[in-house]
């Protein structure tokens, strides 16, 4: 979360100073994540998106954070919706500073993770697939991804994913405990 705020603040500098009123929605609805108060999130998140152009480059980060409280409050559907919409802006915003590659490949693997909770696993292989495309030393998403497999049936494909994972990262405790369950 540490290093989306970092994104985001960065984005806030390419936001025209006309948007005064969805800035200060946005920071209110980042102390509201920071103190768990994830409904709060979702609405503050949503007035600062009705006030905003649908090209300000802070758009896709509030609706990252909206996805992150609606995964919080398992409303994985919307997360999913709002994870998609972010990928969006935020390979828009790209186009034109590129730097925010981390943070596209952190929304893919969310975006995943919200599938897998919503139980829609062979969706979720999807975006963990793209996430470790342009990174194959991604942990986090070999885990995941051979928690779907392994929720699948795919019994082999979830243990390479896994073996994979506990290579790159030894104590990888997701990647342990599932192992030991096949």
């Amino acid at each position: 979360m540490k290093l989306l705020l970092a994104v985001l603040a960065c984005m806030l500098l390419l936001t025209p100073a006309a948007l005064a009123d969805s800035r200060a929605l946005y920071d209110q609805a980042t102390a509201a994540y920071e103190r768990q108060d994830y409904e709060s999130v979702i609405t503050l998140s949503s007035e600062a998106l009705g006030e905003m152009d649908a090209t300000d480059p802070l758009r896709g980060g509030i609706l990252h954070i909206r996805a992150s409280a609606e995964v919080m409050t398992q409303k994985y559907d919307a997360a999913v919706e709002d994870y998609s919409a972010a990928l969006v802006a935020v390979r828009q915003v790209m186009a034109e500073k590129p730097d925010f590659k981390e943070l596209e490949l952190g929304i893919l693997w969310e975006r995943g993770l919200a599938k897998t909770l919503n139980g829609h696993c062979s969706d979720a292989i999807i975006d963990y697939t793209e996430v470790l495309q342009q990174d194959a030393n991604n942990a986090r998403a070999l885990a995941d991804r051979g928690r779907c497999y392994a929720e699948l049936g795919q019994k082999d494909a979830a243990r390479a994913d896994f073996d994979a994972a506990i290579r790159i990262e030894p104590g990888n405790e997701d990647a342990l405990k599932w192992r030991s369950e096949l």
